[in-house]
């Protein structure tokens, strides 16, 4: 972006690498001035892919500065090998599609589904940046209902600029896109060995996407689950279709350490969602509405995490 110096923005990048797990540092430091950002950059990944950054959109300036899922991706590249297989559920530009295909490289596969058309032209590009990997794009939303899905984005949403918050419910942008079950797309694209990981992020939408994959985790092909939910809002029917086939949740913390999870308490109550970069900001620090990352583990897995 124009007044915005080169040099500036490849030293805020560079702090990323010492800051960037810190609760807050983005949103408080970072965000006001990179939301301001308009350019496109092309950086290498920590595991050696290439990957084209709109710095328009606040999930790739976040990715860019290195503030975006470290817990997530450090797990991944603790867990993944050569050779793995990895189903990407709702990935966006394909930022940790991207990742993940430098960490299980050219002897593997991963399958990738984004429902947004304007994600999934960049998913697109990204994907062709990496000749040397494979990564299967599949324009679709993942759900147990075979009708299109009409997602949206709320207006604090498009505010920010933040092209992966395509959900049920939001009023503006519309798109009306395909479905396919993940039942599907494991019978159309997975050998019969046991996919690695499996990593769904789908805005809320988990539920729908679990109740698609009865055969795929009933038969445990998959070793890892990785999903988002907020405390106290939803999730229930997620860790029970889970739970119900073998698969036990675990919080990912700390130095991707796998945390109980006590699924028996009261549920939460969740604070209204606020929209406006100091409200966002505001909330982030008291940690309202904060996601967290579990890891559900198959009872049948392959390889030991």
């Amino acid at each position: 972006m124009a007044g915005v110096p080169s040099i500036a923005k490849q030293v805020v990048r560079a702090a990323g690498w010492a800051f960037g797990w810190m609760p807050g540092w983005y949103m408080v430091i970072v965000e006001p001035l990179a939301r301001r950002l308009g350019s496109t950059e092309t950086v290498t990944t920590g595991s050696g892919a290439r990957i084209a950054l709109d710095l328009g959109d606040f999930v790739q300036r976040k990715y860019f500065f290195r503030s975006y899922e470290r817990r997530e991706l450090r797990f991944m590249s603790r867990t993944l090998e050569r050779g793995d297989l990895v189903i990407d559920v709702g990935a966006n530009v394909g930022v940790l599609t991207v990742e993940a295909a430098g960490m299980v490289g050219p002897t593997g596969t991963v399958i990738s589904a984004e429902p947004v058309p304007q994600n999934v032209r960049r998913l697109r590009d990204n994907a062709a940046l990496n000749p040397d990997v494979n990564i299967v794009v599949l324009d679709v939303a993942v759900s147990d209902d075979p009708a299109p899905l009409v997602l949206g984005l709320s207006e604090g949403q498009l505010d920010r600029a933040n092209a992966g918050a395509f959900t049920r419910g939001g009023g503006l942008v519309q798109v009306e896109v395909p479905t396919m079950s993940l039942d599907s797309i494991a019978a159309g694209h997975l050998p019969e060995r046991a996919a690695r990981l499996l990593k769904v992020d789908v805005e809320g939408m988990e539920d729908a996407v679990f109740r698609s994959a009865h055969a795929l985790l009933e038969r445990h092909r998959v070793d890892l689950v990785m999903y988002e939910r907020i405390p106290g809002v939803g999730g229930g029917d997620v860790l029970a279709s889970l739970s119900a086939h073998g698969y036990r949740s675990f919080r990912l913390g700390a130095f991707c350490r796998l945390r109980p999870l006590d699924a028996s308490g009261p549920p939460e109550s969740a604070a209204p969602i606020r929209y406006g970069l100091i409200a966002s900001i505001v909330d982030w620090i008291r940690g309202r509405n904060r996601l967290e990352t579990l890891i559900a583990v198959s009872p049948m897995l392959t390889r030991p995490i």
